[in-house]
Protein backbone atom coordinates (compact mmCIF):
# COMPACT_ATOMS: atom_id res chain seq x y z
CA UNK A 1 0.00 0.00 0.00
CA UNK A 2 1.32 3.57 -0.79
CA UNK A 3 0.74 6.34 1.20
CA UNK A 4 0.25 9.11 -0.62
CA UNK A 5 1.55 13.08 0.92
CA UNK A 6 -1.01 15.19 2.83
CA UNK A 7 -2.14 17.79 0.53
CA UNK A 8 -1.06 21.12 0.21
CA UNK A 9 -3.42 24.00 1.43
CA UNK A 10 -4.47 26.47 -1.50
CA UNK A 11 -2.70 29.44 0.74
CA UNK A 12 0.58 27.49 2.30
CA UNK A 13 4.41 28.89 1.71
CA UNK A 14 5.61 27.21 -1.23
CA UNK A 15 9.71 25.03 -0.32
CA UNK A 16 11.44 24.37 -3.57
CA UNK A 17 14.89 23.67 -4.58
CA UNK A 18 16.63 25.20 -7.68
CA UNK A 19 19.87 25.50 -8.97
CA UNK A 20 21.76 26.55 -11.93
CA UNK A 21 23.48 23.40 -14.17
CA UNK A 22 25.06 23.91 -17.35
CA UNK A 23 27.22 21.26 -19.20
CA UNK A 24 29.55 20.55 -15.89
CA UNK A 25 26.94 20.03 -14.02
CA UNK A 26 25.02 21.60 -11.57
CA UNK A 27 25.60 24.31 -9.02
CA UNK A 28 24.63 27.10 -6.38
CA UNK A 29 21.53 24.97 -4.78
CA UNK A 30 18.84 26.85 -3.21
CA UNK A 31 16.35 25.79 -1.36
CA UNK A 32 13.61 28.66 -1.37
CA UNK A 33 11.03 29.64 0.92
CA UNK A 34 7.75 31.74 -0.11
CA UNK A 35 5.43 32.64 2.55
CA UNK A 36 1.81 34.03 1.89
CA UNK A 37 0.20 37.64 2.59
CA UNK A 38 -1.70 37.21 6.00
CA UNK A 39 0.29 34.17 7.41
CA UNK A 40 1.96 34.31 10.72
CA UNK A 41 4.39 32.10 10.45
CA UNK A 42 6.84 30.07 13.16
CA UNK A 43 9.44 28.17 11.22
CA UNK A 44 12.66 26.32 12.93
CA UNK A 45 14.89 24.86 10.08
CA UNK A 46 17.01 21.95 11.16
CA UNK A 47 18.21 18.89 9.12
CA UNK A 48 21.35 16.61 8.47
CA UNK A 49 23.78 15.78 6.17
CA UNK A 50 21.86 14.51 3.86
CA UNK A 51 18.11 16.67 4.31
CA UNK A 52 17.17 20.11 5.33
CA UNK A 53 14.14 19.94 7.31
CA UNK A 54 11.70 23.18 7.44
CA UNK A 55 9.02 23.48 10.35
CA UNK A 56 6.11 25.78 10.16
CA UNK A 57 4.25 25.46 13.39
CA UNK A 58 1.98 28.91 12.55
CA UNK A 59 0.88 28.06 9.26
CA UNK A 60 1.24 25.50 6.33
CA UNK A 61 3.76 24.34 4.03
CA UNK A 62 3.78 23.17 0.34
CA UNK A 63 6.70 21.18 -1.76
CA UNK A 64 7.70 22.29 -5.18
CA UNK A 65 9.91 20.50 -7.00
CA UNK A 66 12.93 18.08 -5.81
CA UNK A 67 11.40 18.79 -1.93
CA UNK A 68 8.61 16.48 -0.19
CA UNK A 69 5.71 17.31 2.16
CA UNK A 70 6.11 15.39 5.15
CA UNK A 71 2.34 16.71 6.85
CA UNK A 72 0.90 19.95 6.68
CA UNK A 73 3.74 21.69 8.72
CA UNK A 74 6.41 20.40 7.71
CA UNK A 75 8.91 20.01 4.48
CA UNK A 76 12.53 18.26 3.50
CA UNK A 77 14.31 18.95 1.23
CA UNK A 78 17.54 17.03 -0.13
CA UNK A 79 21.35 18.86 0.97
CA UNK A 80 23.69 19.56 -1.37
CA UNK A 81 27.63 19.25 -0.40
CA UNK A 82 28.08 22.19 -2.93
CA UNK A 83 29.83 25.49 -1.32
CA UNK A 84 27.09 27.91 -2.98
CA UNK A 85 23.81 25.83 -1.03
CA UNK A 86 21.83 27.90 0.95
CA UNK A 87 18.24 28.78 2.28
CA UNK A 88 16.64 31.84 0.75
CA UNK A 89 13.36 32.60 3.38
CA UNK A 90 11.02 35.55 2.31
CA UNK A 91 8.33 35.51 5.31
CA UNK A 92 4.96 37.13 5.37
CA UNK A 93 3.42 40.30 6.45
CA UNK A 94 2.37 39.75 10.23
CA UNK A 95 4.83 39.26 13.25
CA UNK A 96 6.68 36.02 12.52
CA UNK A 97 9.15 33.57 14.59
CA UNK A 98 12.24 32.18 12.23
CA UNK A 99 14.73 30.20 14.00
CA UNK A 100 18.01 28.77 11.97
CA UNK A 101 20.28 28.65 14.83
CA UNK A 102 21.49 24.86 13.72
CA UNK A 103 21.22 25.13 9.66
CA UNK A 104 23.97 23.84 8.29
CA UNK A 105 23.39 26.37 5.14
CA UNK A 106 23.92 29.69 4.67
CA UNK A 107 21.20 32.01 4.81
CA UNK A 108 19.17 35.18 2.99
CA UNK A 109 16.36 35.72 5.14
CA UNK A 110 13.73 38.77 4.46
CA UNK A 111 11.32 38.82 7.63
CA UNK A 112 8.67 41.34 5.63
CA UNK A 113 6.27 43.43 7.33
CA UNK A 114 5.63 42.72 11.01
CA UNK A 115 7.16 42.63 14.04
CA UNK A 116 9.59 39.74 13.53
CA UNK A 117 11.92 37.62 15.90
CA UNK A 118 14.91 36.09 13.56
CA UNK A 119 17.55 34.41 14.27
CA UNK A 120 20.29 32.97 11.60
CA UNK A 121 22.63 30.35 11.77
CA UNK A 122 26.46 29.55 12.47
CA UNK A 123 27.52 30.17 8.73
CA UNK A 124 27.68 33.89 7.71
CA UNK A 125 24.11 35.17 7.05
CA UNK A 126 21.84 38.27 5.33
CA UNK A 127 19.38 38.65 7.45
CA UNK A 128 16.59 41.95 6.83
CA UNK A 129 13.90 42.54 8.94
CA UNK A 130 11.92 43.47 6.08
CA UNK A 131 10.08 46.71 8.43
CA UNK A 132 8.32 46.80 11.54
CA UNK A 133 10.09 46.31 14.98
CA UNK A 134 12.25 43.36 14.32
CA UNK A 135 15.33 41.90 16.50
CA UNK A 136 17.48 40.06 14.83
CA UNK A 137 20.26 37.91 15.97
CA UNK A 138 22.69 36.50 13.85
CA UNK A 139 24.56 34.16 15.41
CA UNK A 140 28.00 32.44 14.47
CA UNK A 141 29.56 33.81 11.59
CA UNK A 142 30.31 37.08 9.61
CA UNK A 143 26.88 37.98 9.02
CA UNK A 144 25.08 41.39 7.40
CA UNK A 145 22.23 42.74 8.93
CA UNK A 146 19.34 45.16 7.90
CA UNK A 147 16.21 46.28 9.73
CA UNK A 148 14.69 46.99 6.58
CA UNK A 149 12.71 49.83 6.92
CA UNK A 150 13.96 51.59 4.26
CA UNK A 151 12.57 55.03 3.75
CA UNK A 152 8.79 54.93 4.30
CA UNK A 153 9.33 55.38 8.01
CA UNK A 154 11.03 53.96 10.73
CA UNK A 155 10.94 51.73 13.71
CA UNK A 156 13.10 50.66 16.70
CA UNK A 157 15.00 47.29 16.37
CA UNK A 158 17.53 45.47 17.74
CA UNK A 159 20.49 44.26 16.01
CA UNK A 160 22.74 41.30 17.49
CA UNK A 161 24.95 40.10 15.55
CA UNK A 162 26.51 37.37 17.58
CA UNK A 163 30.39 35.94 17.47
CA UNK A 164 32.20 36.70 14.38
CA UNK A 165 32.99 40.36 12.22
CA UNK A 166 29.39 41.38 11.51
CA UNK A 167 27.40 44.37 9.69
CA UNK A 168 24.56 47.01 10.05
CA UNK A 169 23.66 47.80 6.78
CA UNK A 170 21.05 50.97 6.65
CA UNK A 171 22.17 51.09 2.79
CA UNK A 172 18.78 51.58 1.52
CA UNK A 173 18.29 54.66 3.31
CA UNK A 174 18.20 58.08 1.82
CA UNK A 175 17.99 60.33 5.19
CA UNK A 176 21.28 60.56 6.98
CA UNK A 177 22.14 57.77 9.99
CA UNK A 178 24.30 58.19 12.93
CA UNK A 179 25.87 55.14 14.32
CA UNK A 180 28.36 54.45 17.07
CA UNK A 181 29.37 51.12 17.42
CA UNK A 182 31.16 52.27 20.66
CA UNK A 183 28.11 54.05 22.94
CA UNK A 184 24.98 52.76 24.13
CA UNK A 185 22.92 55.09 23.15
CA UNK A 186 20.31 54.72 20.03
CA UNK A 187 21.43 54.48 16.30
CA UNK A 188 20.10 55.19 13.44
CA UNK A 189 18.17 57.94 11.62
CA UNK A 190 16.54 60.79 13.61
CA UNK A 191 13.35 59.86 15.47
CA UNK A 192 14.97 56.36 15.65
CA UNK A 193 16.55 54.55 17.91
CA UNK A 194 17.96 51.44 16.87
CA UNK A 195 20.25 48.75 19.61
CA UNK A 196 23.44 47.48 17.85
CA UNK A 197 25.05 44.54 20.36
CA UNK A 198 27.93 42.48 18.59
CA UNK A 199 28.33 44.83 15.80
CA UNK A 200 31.77 45.77 13.68
CA UNK A 201 30.95 47.46 11.12
CA UNK A 202 28.32 49.58 9.59
CA UNK A 203 27.40 50.28 5.91
CA UNK A 204 25.61 54.15 5.19
CA UNK A 205 23.08 54.80 2.82
CA UNK A 206 23.10 57.77 0.97
CA UNK A 207 22.24 60.60 2.83
CA UNK A 208 24.85 62.10 5.58
CA UNK A 209 25.71 59.72 7.87
CA UNK A 210 28.25 60.57 11.12
CA UNK A 211 29.47 56.67 11.37
CA UNK A 212 31.89 55.31 13.74
CA UNK A 213 33.49 52.31 14.75
CA UNK A 214 34.22 50.52 17.63
CA UNK A 215 37.89 49.91 19.37
CA UNK A 216 38.53 46.22 17.35
CA UNK A 217 38.53 46.04 13.92
CA UNK A 218 35.86 46.36 11.25
CA UNK A 219 34.39 47.88 7.96
CA UNK A 220 33.21 50.78 7.36
CA UNK A 221 31.41 52.17 4.16
CA UNK A 222 29.81 55.46 3.90
CA UNK A 223 28.49 55.05 0.65
CA UNK A 224 26.88 58.89 -1.54
CA UNK A 225 26.69 62.03 0.64
CA UNK A 226 28.61 63.85 2.82
CA UNK A 227 29.67 61.20 5.26
CA UNK A 228 31.55 62.00 8.62
CA UNK A 229 33.53 58.53 9.62
CA UNK A 230 35.65 57.65 12.40
CA UNK A 231 37.27 54.13 12.36
CA UNK A 232 38.94 54.39 16.03
CA UNK A 233 40.95 51.80 17.02
CA UNK A 234 41.46 48.25 15.33
CA UNK A 235 43.11 47.48 11.60
CA UNK A 236 40.17 48.38 10.01
CA UNK A 237 38.57 48.74 6.37
CA UNK A 238 36.95 51.68 4.85
CA UNK A 239 34.87 52.96 1.77
CA UNK A 240 35.12 56.40 1.47
CA UNK A 241 33.81 59.04 -0.96
CA UNK A 242 34.56 62.09 -2.51
CA UNK A 243 33.27 64.38 0.30
CA UNK A 244 33.52 62.35 3.46
CA UNK A 245 35.70 63.41 6.01
CA UNK A 246 37.89 60.65 7.54
CA UNK A 247 39.46 59.76 10.93
CA UNK A 248 41.33 56.41 11.23
CA UNK A 249 42.53 56.80 14.43
CA UNK A 250 44.85 53.98 15.82
CA UNK A 251 46.05 50.60 14.03
CA UNK A 252 47.03 49.38 10.38
CA UNK A 253 43.78 50.42 8.36
CA UNK A 254 43.00 50.27 4.76
CA UNK A 255 41.24 52.68 2.86
CA UNK A 256 39.51 52.80 -0.72
CA UNK A 257 39.24 56.50 -1.66
CA UNK A 258 36.72 56.47 -5.34
CA UNK A 259 38.15 57.09 -8.69
CA UNK A 260 37.47 60.60 -10.18
CA UNK A 261 35.02 59.71 -13.37
CA UNK A 262 34.33 62.31 -15.85
CA UNK A 263 31.95 64.90 -16.10
CA UNK A 264 31.61 64.84 -12.37
CA UNK A 265 33.48 67.43 -9.79
CA UNK A 266 36.50 66.37 -7.79
CA UNK A 267 35.58 65.70 -4.28
CA UNK A 268 36.78 67.97 -1.16
CA UNK A 269 37.18 64.69 1.14
CA UNK A 270 39.34 65.08 3.96
CA UNK A 271 41.46 61.88 5.39
CA UNK A 272 42.93 61.78 8.64
CA UNK A 273 45.33 58.73 9.25
CA UNK A 274 46.58 58.99 12.37
CA UNK A 275 48.71 56.30 14.17
CA UNK A 276 49.28 52.79 12.55
CA UNK A 277 50.67 51.79 8.95
CA UNK A 278 47.96 52.47 6.44
CA UNK A 279 47.37 51.44 3.46
CA UNK A 280 44.91 54.22 1.01
CA UNK A 281 43.61 52.72 -2.13
CA UNK A 282 43.60 56.09 -4.25
CA UNK A 283 42.14 56.42 -7.46
CA UNK A 284 40.77 60.25 -8.17
CA UNK A 285 41.76 63.75 -6.60
CA UNK A 286 40.84 66.40 -4.37
CA UNK A 287 41.89 65.11 -1.47
CA UNK A 288 43.18 66.49 1.82
CA UNK A 289 45.44 63.84 3.75
CA UNK A 290 47.30 64.14 6.83
CA UNK A 291 49.91 61.44 8.42
CA UNK A 292 49.67 58.71 5.67
CA UNK A 293 52.12 56.73 4.91
CA UNK A 294 51.32 54.34 1.86
CA UNK A 295 49.54 55.59 -0.73
CA UNK A 296 48.32 53.13 -4.40
CA UNK A 297 47.90 55.32 -6.70
CA UNK A 298 46.45 53.63 -9.25
CA UNK A 299 48.65 50.55 -10.28
CA UNK A 300 51.83 52.84 -8.11
CA UNK A 301 52.66 52.44 -4.55
CA UNK A 302 54.29 55.01 -2.88
CA UNK A 303 55.07 55.66 0.91
CA UNK A 304 54.92 59.18 1.62
CA UNK A 305 57.04 60.32 4.88
CA UNK A 306 55.18 63.99 5.05
CA UNK A 307 57.94 65.55 7.18
CA UNK A 308 60.21 68.24 6.37
CA UNK A 309 63.71 67.35 8.18
CA UNK A 310 66.57 69.15 7.03
CA UNK A 311 66.69 70.03 3.39
CA UNK A 312 64.14 66.89 2.69
CA UNK A 313 60.59 67.69 2.75
CA UNK A 314 59.61 63.98 1.53
CA UNK A 315 60.26 60.82 1.29
CA UNK A 316 58.93 58.78 -1.07
CA UNK A 317 59.00 54.51 -1.43
CA UNK A 318 57.93 52.14 -4.08
CA UNK A 319 57.59 54.49 -6.50
CA UNK A 320 56.85 52.57 -10.18
CA UNK A 321 54.91 51.97 -12.86
CA UNK A 322 52.22 49.07 -13.10
CA UNK A 323 53.01 45.80 -11.13
CA UNK A 324 53.24 43.76 -14.13
CA UNK A 325 55.32 45.95 -16.24
CA UNK A 326 58.41 44.74 -18.08
CA UNK A 327 59.27 48.30 -19.66
CA UNK A 328 61.21 51.01 -18.30
CA UNK A 329 59.80 53.70 -16.48
CA UNK A 330 60.64 57.07 -15.31
CA UNK A 331 59.09 58.83 -12.23
CA UNK A 332 58.87 62.41 -11.41
CA UNK A 333 57.61 63.79 -8.29
CA UNK A 334 56.87 67.48 -7.16
CA UNK A 335 55.09 69.06 -4.43
CA UNK A 336 53.48 72.50 -4.85
CA UNK A 337 51.06 75.23 -2.77
CA UNK A 338 47.77 76.50 -3.72
CA UNK A 339 49.50 79.10 -5.78
CA UNK A 340 51.09 76.54 -7.62
CA UNK A 341 54.86 77.34 -6.38
CA UNK A 342 56.86 74.28 -6.13
CA UNK A 343 58.27 74.10 -2.62
CA UNK A 344 59.78 70.30 -3.62
CA UNK A 345 60.41 68.24 -6.60
CA UNK A 346 62.93 65.04 -7.23
CA UNK A 347 63.47 62.31 -9.25
CA UNK A 348 65.21 58.92 -9.12
CA UNK A 349 68.46 58.52 -10.49
CA UNK A 350 68.35 56.15 -12.85
CA UNK A 351 64.94 54.32 -14.45
CA UNK A 352 62.83 53.14 -11.64
CA UNK A 353 60.84 50.18 -12.50
CA UNK A 354 58.77 48.86 -9.62
CA UNK A 355 60.52 49.99 -6.83
CA UNK A 356 63.13 52.79 -6.47
CA UNK A 357 63.87 55.70 -3.53
CA UNK A 358 62.62 59.07 -4.54
CA UNK A 359 64.14 61.68 -2.23
CA UNK A 360 62.20 64.93 -3.34
CA UNK A 361 64.14 68.10 -1.79
CA UNK A 362 63.03 71.58 -1.16
CA UNK A 363 63.37 74.69 -3.40
CA UNK A 364 64.00 77.66 -2.07
CA UNK A 365 60.33 78.69 -1.83
CA UNK A 366 60.17 75.50 -0.18
CA UNK A 367 62.73 76.42 2.48
CA UNK A 368 61.02 79.50 3.29
CA UNK A 369 58.11 77.34 4.25
CA UNK A 370 60.26 75.66 6.41
CA UNK A 371 61.57 78.38 8.33
CA UNK A 372 58.37 79.85 9.15
CA UNK A 373 57.88 76.38 10.96
CA UNK A 374 54.11 76.18 9.73
CA UNK A 375 51.99 73.41 8.27
CA UNK A 376 51.49 73.56 4.96
CA UNK A 377 48.94 72.15 2.74
CA UNK A 378 50.37 70.95 -0.64
CA UNK A 379 49.68 69.26 -3.48
CA UNK A 380 52.14 66.05 -4.22
CA UNK A 381 51.83 64.92 -8.08
CA UNK A 382 53.43 61.86 -9.05
CA UNK A 383 53.85 61.21 -12.63
CA UNK A 384 55.24 57.83 -14.19
CA UNK A 385 56.16 57.49 -18.04
CA UNK A 386 56.24 53.86 -19.65
CA UNK A 387 56.93 53.72 -23.32
CA UNK A 388 55.49 56.87 -24.09
CA UNK A 389 52.61 56.77 -22.12
CA UNK A 390 52.84 59.01 -18.87
CA UNK A 391 49.84 58.22 -16.06
CA UNK A 392 49.56 61.20 -13.31
CA UNK A 393 47.89 61.02 -10.00
CA UNK A 394 48.21 63.78 -7.12
CA UNK A 395 46.90 64.26 -3.75
CA UNK A 396 46.72 67.12 -1.04
CA UNK A 397 48.51 66.34 1.87
CA UNK A 398 49.32 68.20 4.78
CA UNK A 399 53.05 68.65 5.94
CA UNK A 400 54.65 70.24 9.11
CA UNK A 401 58.16 70.58 10.30
CA UNK A 402 59.49 67.54 12.35
CA UNK A 403 59.16 68.26 16.12
CA UNK A 404 62.35 69.27 17.80
CA UNK A 405 64.53 69.57 14.98
CA UNK A 406 65.44 72.64 13.27
CA UNK A 407 64.90 73.13 9.69
CA UNK A 408 68.16 72.96 7.90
Amino acid sequence: MVMAAPAASAGAASIRLTAECDRSGCFDYTVVLEARRGERNAITVTGSSKLMRIRDSGAPLSAGPDCERVDAHEVVCPRSDNPGYRLDARLGDLDDVFDASVLLASLRLDGGPGDDRLTGGPNGDVIGGGGGRDLLFGGDGDDRLGDGDGNAGVDDDALDGGPGDDQADYGDRFAGVRVDLADDLPDGEPGESDRLIGIEGVDGGFGDDALAGGDGPGTISGGPGRDAIAARGGDDVVDAEAHDRVDLGEGDDRVLLPRTVVGVPRGRGILRCGPGNDDIAYYGDGWTMEACERLRLGDTYTRLRPIFTGGVALRFVDVGCQMNSRGNCRVRVRASDAAGRVLASGTPQRRAFRSRNVTVRLTEAGRRVVARARRTSVVVELRAREDGRERRRSVRILLSPEPGRPPG
